[in-house]
């Protein structure tokens, strides 16, 4: 060998043996195979194609551009929701019940919108480029509903008092168009949250152990950021509303938007994407229709004779195998294998998938059936969520908002903060002594599971809305000994109840906000990580539309009550939610959602007790406990490609003809027959 410090250049000819040129050879090598050392293992590729190179992306410093999107939607989504009853009360004259229905409609509209986004980021887009996309658009939306409250064409009259007869009535311009630019927004809207908290969770390579480290920590993180926005949202720029206007209030986050959008975009070296694994929504159609089309098809005895993926295919992160189980066994027919698979394995392509699925494929939908319990049980929760920006906003709008001492008086859409800054103040302390203090007693990497935290805020949710409806019943004594106690005589046609300022201090409602911030903690950010990380490896983005179309549906199952319930008790005396709210008894409302609540605790028990998680294979199954994770994605991947083969005793080589894949020695690995896994295992 070359002693060191010898010039390679220096050497005569011939003055080298063998075992010296081969380490000339080599060392061109080692530095090329340090290359390769630093590229991420879970398959995904930076904007030119090319596979991640650990240290020049991800991580956190590529969360923060991603973040900033989110971050500038929520803040704009919660300024205009903050105020907007409010303002279809006074510039659009619609009834209070009308407008909470109206702005129930329009959240979950916002909410549902992501499902789009999913299908568009999973079938071709990609996240990055829905993204993008979906930004562009909804600052555009943004720009609109600015100039909605700025163009006198565009702008309504708007008016101190209910049904003031001196104050013009919008025209349908500028109804429709303001309508138009909402509905916009919550399309772009809908591009961004589906694809956001997927695609920063994709800069973190869990074949790291750093990185699988900060993921952990990563939902708790990744909702305190977002909270932040909000609560920028719900103080600073509600202020702004109040003192100078909404052009200037909904002025700023369209300006924030660009801004966002472009920091986003000039990022594009650092991210680290993963190619569209093809529509969710297709290969679960086709599960069905394959099942149905051999209804009548007998279930072999053996399992290991359905259609499955082969072992080369499924090294791919985003077609791991599933186990077979014993759940739902019509859809098992969909695997069944005919006479096919001979005729497409002769002509050198794969089977129809519209007429022969893979149990990998068939046990996907299982994963979606299962969850469908949970995320039903999930929507009285936002429904009671739902009140927090219309009929939260009408109570303290009648209270005493002035802080005496400093001369302030606090707008009734700025208490929304107290739910925002209760959810920043305790998720760290949540990450930081709530989950070791519980791991002690459960053994839970999580402290408790996510079905137990999910239960928890529910708990929590049921108890802020029955502190609600005490209030009320509390404000309403009041209101009523103050017109008795003043001689105030009410004119109940115009609704003059909803401009009383009584001597009621606003932070009365400071409990059902604060407890309605730590549902929040407890129930969101458990939904959000629960459906990231049981739905099928290719459907991450459906994940993250499941958690939101949750919020979707609540809002709308609150406009449901809200119409229903205005249609069964409106009397003469106005019923439980009418605009005059010294008369109305929305204190019965928050009794009914508490009632409704009680029971849909008590089914989402039974619900959780049902549920089965997806586990790695060979780890435990258990039902109100979470797996053994270190993190929603973490089970086996494909250990680094490396140009010069590792020792033996640390890898397993599978070869598939001429071709050969290593992967990572698992722990008391499973048995394979023919590629598939056991019934028993669950992944």
């Amino acid at each position: 060998m070359v002693e060191h410090g010898t010039k390679v250049g220096a050497l005569p000819v011939g003055s080298v043996d063998e075992s010296d040129q081969k380490s000339y050879i080599l060392d061109p090598l080692d530095k090329e195979e340090l290359e390769v050392l630093d590229k991420v293992t879970n398959e995904t590729v930076d904007f030119r194609g090319r596979p991640a190179i650990r240290s020049k992306s991800g991580n956190w410093k590529a969360c923060f551009l991603i973040f900033g999107t989110e971050v500038c939607e929520r803040m704009a989504f919660y300024s205009i929701s903050a105020n907007l009853s409010m303002h279809l009360q006074e510039a659009l004259h619609e009834d209070v019940s009308v407008s909470a229905r109206n702005v129930n409609n329009w959240v979950g509209t916002t909410f549902l919108t992501p499902l789009l986004g999913a299908f568009v980021a999973d079938s071709f887009a990609g996240r990055y480029w829905t993204i993008a996309s979906f930004s562009c658009g909804y600052f555009v939306a943004l720009a609109l509903v600015v100039m909605s409250v700025t163009l006198p064409t565009l702008k309504p009259q708007s008016c101190d008092v209910l049904y003031d007869e001196k104050c013009a009535n919008p025209t349908s311009l500028q109804v429709g168009f303001f309508y138009m630019s909402l509905y916009l927004m919550a399309l772009g809207a809908g591009g961004i949250k589906s694809c956001v908290a997927g695609f920063a969770g994709d800069q973190f390579d869990d074949g790291d152990k750093k990185e699988a480290k900060r993921k952990m920590s990563f939902m708790n993180w990744w909702f305190v950021s977002i909270s932040f926005g909000t609560m920028c949202s719900v103080s600073f720029l509600v202020y702004i509303q109040i003192a100078v206007g909404l052009e200037y209030g909904w002025g700023i986050p369209a300006l924030i938007s660009a801004f966002t959008t472009t920091a986003f975009l000039l990022g594009t070296p650092l991210y680290r994407h993963r190619k569209p694994t093809g529509s969710p929504f297709a290969r679960v159609a086709q599960v069905i229709v394959a099942a149905a089309r051999k209804y009548s098809v007998q279930l072999p005895h053996d399992d290991d004779l359905l259609y499955e993926i082969d072992d080369k295919e499924a090294l791919d992160p985003a077609n791991r195998k599933l186990p077979h189980t014993q759940d739902f066994t019509f859809l098992d027919k969909a695997a069944v294998p005919g006479a096919e698979v001979m005729i497409y394995n002769c002509k050198g392509a794969r089977p129809d998938p519209w007429k022969l699925c893979t149990v990998t494929q068939v046990e996907e939908v299982k994963l979606l059936i299962r969850l469908l319990p949970i995320w039903i049980t999930n929507l009285m929760f936002s429904a009671v969520f739902a009140q927090v920006g219309t009929l939260f906003l009408n109570q303290g709008s009648t209270m005493n908002r002035k802080i005496e001492t400093i001369g302030f008086q606090i707008p009734a859409a700025s208490f929304p903060l107290f739910v925002t800054f209760t959810i920043c103040s305790l998720l760290p302390l949540y990450d930081k002594f709530f989950v070791p203090f519980m791991r002690r007693f459960t053994g839970e990497e999580r402290g408790i599971s996510l079905l137990q935290r999910i239960g928890v805020g529910q708990v929590v949710s049921t108890l802020s809305i029955t502190v609600a409806a005490c209030v009320e019943m509390k404000r309403m004594a009041v209101a009523k000994r103050y017109i008795f106690e003043n001689g105030i005589i009410m004119d109940h046609s115009k609704g003059s109840g909803a401009t009383l300022d009584l001597p009621m201090s606003i932070f009365w409602l400071t409990p059902q906000y604060m407890l309605t911030g730590a549902s929040e903690v407890f129930i969101s950010v458990g939904q959000m990580e629960f459906f990231y990380s049981q739905v099928p490896d290719s459907m991450r983005s459906v994940g993250a539309a499941l958690y939101l179309s949750t919020v979707a549906v609540g809002s709308f199952v609150s406009s449901l009550l809200v119409t229903v319930v205005t249609k069964l008790t409106m009397n003469s005396n106005g019923g439980w939610i009418g605009n005059d709210l010294t008369r109305s008894h929305i204190d019965y409302f928050y009794w009914l959602l508490a009632t409704l609540s009680l029971l849909n605790f008590s089914i989402y028990i039974a619900c959780a007790r049902w549920y089965k998680y997806k586990t790695i294979p060979g780890r435990s199954t258990s039902t109100f406990t979470s797996p053994e994770v270190i993190s929603p994605d973490v089970t086996f991947h494909p250990i680094k490609p490396l140009l010069h083969p590792p020792p033996p005793p640390t890898t397993t080589t599978t070869h598939h003809g001429n071709d050969s894949a290593q992967i990572k020695q698992l722990p008391d690995p499973p048995a394979h027959r023919n590629g598939h896994h056991n019934g028993n295992e669950q992944m």
